[in-house]
């Protein structure tokens, strides 16, 4: 009977002491409000009209940058390179030279395409103006 008076005595004094706890945390507002007045000044100002008395002026182009992306019909080896890295190219002029992977294989192809012999070289041509970036 002693520990079960026991028990019921601790509860009540837990209860107590959570029940203190809460109401004194409800008596803090005046902090909270305190704080949210430290907040920066703020001054409000209406537009107007003026001369500017420091400006900078720029001259300059805007260009923008076109990519054409280089490629063959087929698939084969370069042989000769016409052009390095960083060259400028105009429309028509010659960049690589490429050899065809079925002619690697038998030196001695020639196919016949209308009027002309293909023995198995292509030579790959820039089709705008522009600079080799890679």
């Amino acid at each position: 009977m002693k520990k079960i008076k026991k028990f019921f005595m601790e509860l009540i004094l837990s209860f107590y002491i959570i029940f203190s706890l809460i109401i004194y945390s409800c008596g803090n507002e005046k902090n909270d409000s305190e704080n949210l007045n430290t907040a920066a000044p703020v001054t409000i100002t209406h537009p107007f009209k003026t001369s500017l008395s420091d400006y900078i002026v720029l001259n300059g182009t805007t260009v923008f940058l076109t990519k054409e992306i280089v490629r063959g019909t087929f698939q084969g080896f370069i042989e000769n390179v016409y052009k390095n890295i960083g060259d400028p190219v105009v429309p028509g002029e010659d960049l690589f030279q490429i050899k065809t992977m079925e002619s690697g294989a038998a030196d001695s192809l020639s196919i016949y395409l209308g009027n002309r012999i293909f023995k198995g070289y292509k030579k790959l041509t820039a089709h705008s103006k522009g600079v080799l970036t890679e």
